[in-house]
């Protein structure tokens, strides 16, 4: 079962405050589903449906909603509503498709799509260079 092992690396790298990446490992996960639960919890407490608002509702993480008693602390509550609010910069999909497959739909909106013909367990260092290489090379114009 892989959700022990990603609920350890999410524990032992949360409390890093300078990430310089963050990589979303989304397992047996709707993005329509997702946006369907968000308006429908703002809709339950009579709260607008807004940009901001359903950003607030999409999921971060599984360990954030299971670990009440770490969001105890006001600062790394301010951290890790930072963390929800900024959207993927780059989405790069593997294994030769060039669709997002329901993936972070609405938070991908304005991100860099890099598509690989490897399969992920095939993907080295050398491709994700690649990546970072042609995601700086992009002129991002957030749909202007």
């Amino acid at each position: 079962d892989a959700l022990p092992i990603l609920r350890d690396i999410e524990m032992d790298t949360r409390r890093i405050k300078h990430r310089r990446i963050t990589v979303n490992v989304c397992v047996s996960y709707g993005s329509r589903l997702e946006i369907a639960n968000a308006c429908q919890s703002l809709a339950a407490e009579g709260k607008a449906i807004t940009e901001e608002a359903i950003s607030s509702k999409l999921l971060t993480s599984l360990t954030e909603l299971e670990d009440t008693e770490y969001l105890a602390d006001a600062e790394e509550q301010k951290y890790l509503a930072f963390m929800r609010a900024h959207d993927p910069d780059v989405l790069f999909r593997t294994s030769g498709e060039s669709r997002i497959s329901n993936f972070l739909l609405y938070q991908c909106a304005y991100s860099e799509m890099i598509f690989s013909s490897k399969a992920w367990p095939a993907i080295e260092e050398e491709d994700l260079e690649a990546v970072l290489v042609e995601y700086c090379c992009r002129n991002r114009r957030f749909g202007k």
